[in-house]
Parts: C-alpha cells; structure tokens; sequence
C-alpha cells in the first residue's frame, strides 16, 4: 500500500477519519443500548407471562354450584314439629279415650251380687231350669217345691256367708259363687254351690254346679263359702252316720276349682263332734 501525504490536508483527514470512527461508535453504543434495553424488557414480559400462566395453573378449584331438587320435600320448622307432636298426643288421646268409653265398666261385688237375685240356675231337684227372680225360682207347672239361694232359706246363715265374688281365672274373670238350695216338695234335698260369670251388661251367665253330696254322702246344709284367688273354700255340715237326717255333727270341708267350665273338688276334711 502507497501512502501519500498531502500537507495541509491532514488535520482535515484525520478529523474527517475521528468523526468516521466516533459515528460509528457513537451507532455500535445506540444500538448496544438499544439491545441491552429490548433484553430486559422482553425478560420482564416472559416473567410475568410465566408468572400469569403459573397462577392460573395453581388456582384452587371453585366449588361445584348445587343444584336444587324442585321435588325435594322441605324439613319442617321447628314450630311446625311441635305442632304435628301435639296434634299425634291429642289424637292418641282421643283415641284411648274413645276405648275406654267403648268398654264396659266392672261392676262392684255389690252389683255382681245384686245381678245374682235374677240369675240363670240349672235344673235342681226335678225343676227345670230357668231364671230366679229376687233370688227364688218362679213356681213350675208339674214341679213343687222350691229352687231359691241358700240365705233365703231359714235362719241364722247370711248372704255374706254363702255368697263370695271373685276372679276365679285371673284378672279379666269376674265369678260369683253361691249356694242354692232346692226340695221337690218335701225335705230339703243337698244344698249344691253355683258359680255365675259377669260378661258385661247387666246379667249373669251360669257357669258350672257342684254338689258337695259326693264327698259326704249325706244331707248337705252349706256353712261357708269364700272365693280365695281361684280356689273356693266351702265348709258344710250334715248327719253323722247312723244319724237321722235332721242331725247336724258331721263338719266337711273342700276346696272347688275350676277346670274350663267344670267344677273339681279337692282336700276333702270331715270331722263329727
């Protein structure tokens, strides 16, 4: 290479040369400036597109909306509860109310008694049977003699006595027991015990008749008898053997249960004294 220097010149070329060098400096500096400015920025961008994606992508779920049943039956108040409680404890009420009214009230002992004066009775001592009225039988065409309860007839033995009331089946059982007395005319035939049932209404229905005659073979004058749970105590007494009918020294006990509609005796005692 041919160097030609021109006087004169050079203080022009060398300025011209400087002002070359310093444009392009000066450009190479914009645009270093201008890279190193577009740099961060986009950086600056991506980070807040990643931290905007970030969060969408950990956001919590929301929950899932509910969806109501228009067919659902609402829960009552507490109001509401209340008032139907109430009105179940009045129906209820009424209810139990309405059976107790509907069933029939027990009658006294004294009213048991009091229904025997028109009970039914068997047929005793040739009688048919039939119904008693103010406790004797009413006279029978073809038949004589008397059918009438053991107190009625003589002295000295008191309805008390041969009369007794009680459950002889448990509870629910509502018995009265009594002795009757019957002759065909004549002398007094064996007094027997009776046992009527209160089923409801007014009246009583007969149930069984035993005759103590079995056990003593003799004339049978009833002393006592008691309802005690479902045994009958009866006591009696007769004549002894060898003794007219009239005599009274033989002393006989037994207790009567009832089997279904039977009447059996049991612990037969007799003693003469």
């Amino acid at each position: 290479m041919t160097t030609h220097r021109v006087r004169g010149g050079s203080s022009r070329a060398l300025a011209w040369g400087t002002t070359i060098a310093l444009g392009v400096t000066t450009a190479l500096a914009i645009t270093g400036c201008s890279a190193a400015a577009t740099r961060p920025e986009g950086t600056a961008v991506a980070h807040r597109s990643t931290t905007r994606t970030t969060a969408s992508a950990t956001s919590t779920p929301s929950a899932p909306a509910t969806t109501s049943n228009p067919h659902a039956t609402p829960a009552p108040s507490a109001a509401e509860a209340a008032a139907a409680a109430s009105a179940s404890a009045a129906s209820a009420s009424t209810s139990a109310a309405a059976a107790a009214a509907a069933a029939p009230s027990t009658p006294s002992s004294g009213a048991l008694v009091a229904m025997l004066q028109d009970a039914p009775v068997p047929a005793l001592c040739r009688h048919t049977a039939g119904t008693l009225v103010h406790g004797t039988l009413p006279a029978q065409a073809g038949h004589a003699g008397t059918v009438a309860l053991s107190y009625l007839v003589g002295t000295g033995r008191p309805e008390a006595a041969l009369t007794s009331v009680g459950a002889l089946e448990g509870a629910g059982s509502h018995d009265v027991v009594a002795g009757l007395y019957c002759d065909a005319g004549g002398v007094p035939w064996p007094e027997v015990v009776g046992v009527w049932r209160w089923t409801g209404g007014s009246t009583l229905r007969f149930v069984s008749v035993y005759a103590p005659e079995q056990l003593s073979h003799n004339i049978v004058s009833l002393h006592s008898i008691a309802v005690s749970g479902a045994a009958i105590d009866v006591t009696w007494t007769g004549p002894a053997p060898g003794k007219d009918d009239a005599d009274g020294s033989e002393h006989s006990s037994a207790v009567l249960t009832l089997r279904g509609e039977q009447l059996v005796a049991s612990g037969y005692h007799s003693t003469v004294v």
